[in-house]
């Protein structure tokens, strides 16, 4: 587990018994691939940073990665699954956060709070209220309505602010005081964009330059949600030509430094009228021990019991409670390629080393939930001595349906 991460997480995990390995949060990649391998790691903690390896994620013993950011860039989570690697992370411990940062950034900048700080600091005093603009009654344009963009929207209403919201996605509820609008008309009319869009690989920037001088001259566009949804040289372009008031930017994608130790260079951040943050928006302390104690709860539930409810790389139907365990049961978990037979293989091995089903009687020994060409099955049985169990997972390893198996003690 990386050392950035809550120590939260880490009195959860050895509360329930679990040894912890902590290391530097900008230990080489190659490094924590290493230390997984030598420790026999069953669990790896990030949060942002370079993207897991390949050969990280297929090592043998590892069983689940914990995800304790917002966003899942750490991590190829199909790549994952195809390795029998499960993914856990908590998805709304950071709404409040990134509220509150877009709320205070909003009166900071309206106001010149970042540019007179830093005049300050230079011994110079520009006492006056040109550029200096009261945030009541202005109106806050919010790209992207889910969680965060709810909670910005409601700390707006509640400091006197209007809202507009555009969401792709038309089934998302917006209502109240909240007027839904199309994005042409967000950014004619608002004195502020925010933005909560989701964005996948390969997607074009929402606000392209066109898009840009769209906005309504003088506006202020905030971006904590993700870099892709602007183009950056186009924002520079606009900014420079004195169209937009300002902006306020905390996510810089690929331009992020891998490490505390490099220096962070972007031209966009050098402007005067740029409030420029490194990435921080959902980093409080409350967030981050919500996030710690959330996902290492996950776990600790995936590896004691199987509970894939909250697995992030698994689809609905593959979701599943089993339940606890009970003190006299083993429990088998085993992903496994979906192919005829897999599920009558495993009951078939059990039986033969003496292991007999739970709740056979009802006829229904065993659950399994089927994802395209992966599949998760949950075997209850008893009566298997545990040295048979490391035969049983050789022999499931022995048939052509195994991705990754483990058995779970009562």
């Amino acid at each position: 587990m990386l050392k950035d991460i809550s120590p939260a997480a880490g009195e959860a995990f050895t509360e329930a018994g679990f040894a912890v390995d902590t290391f530097p949060k900008d230990i080489a990649i190659r490094s924590l691939g290493r230390a997984v391998k030598q420790t026999g790691a069953r669990v790896v903690g990030v949060r942002s940073g370079p993207r897991l390896t390949d050969g990280i994620i297929g090592s043998p013993t590892l069983e689940a990665v914990g995800v304790f950011a917002t966003g899942l860039d750490a991590v190829d989570t199909t790549k994952a699954l195809r390795k029998g690697v499960a993914v856990l992370a908590v998805k709304d411990e950071s709404a409040l956060a990134v509220a509150e940062y877009v709320t205070g950034t909003i009166y900071g900048i309206s106001r010149g709070l970042f540019q007179n700080t830093h005049e300050m600091k230079r011994g110079n005093w520009n006492k006056g209220h040109e550029g200096s603009r009261q945030v009541e009654g202005k109106i806050l344009g919010i790209v992207g309505f889910g969680r965060i963009g709810k909670k910005t929207a409601r700390k707006a209403l509640a400091n006197g602010m209007k809202v507009l919201a555009y969401d792709v996605n038309p089934d998302v509820e917006i209502k109240g005081r909240i007027k839904r609008v199309d994005l042409d008309e967000l950014l004619v009319k608002s004195d502020y964009v925010s933005l909560h869009a989701s964005s996948n690989k390969g997607d074009p920037p929402i606000l392209d330059e066109a898009a840009l001088f769209v906005m309504k001259g003088g506006s202020y566009l905030i971006n904590a949600g993700r870099a892709s949804l602007v183009d950056y040289e186009a924002l520079y372009k606009v900014l420079k030509k004195g169209y937009l008031g300002g902006a306020v930017i905390d996510v810089w994608g690929k331009d992020e430094p891998k490490s505390s130790r490099a220096k962070f260079h972007h031209r966009l951040a050098r402007l005067p009228n740029v409030a420029a943050t490194s990435h921080i928006a959902a980093s409080s302390v409350e967030t981050q021990d919500g996030i710690g104690r959330g996902v290492a709860g996950q776990i600790i539930d995936f590896l004691q019991t199987a509970n894939s409810e909250e697995v992030v790389n698994f689809s609905e139907n593959m979701k599943k409670d089993p339940g606890p365990m009970d003190p006299d049961f083993l429990r088998l978990a085993w992903i496994h390629k979906n192919m005829a037979g897999a599920v009558a293989a495993a009951t078939r091995i059990v039986s033969r080393l003496g292991g007999n089903l739970v709740g056979a009687e009802l006829g229904s020994p065993y659950k399994v939930e089927i994802f395209h060409e992966i599949g998760y099955l949950t075997l209850d049985f008893e009566d298997l001595a545990p040295y048979r169990v490391p035969g049983l997972q050789r022999k499931l390893s022995e048939t052509p349906f195994d991705i990754k198996s483990r058995v779970i003690f009562g």
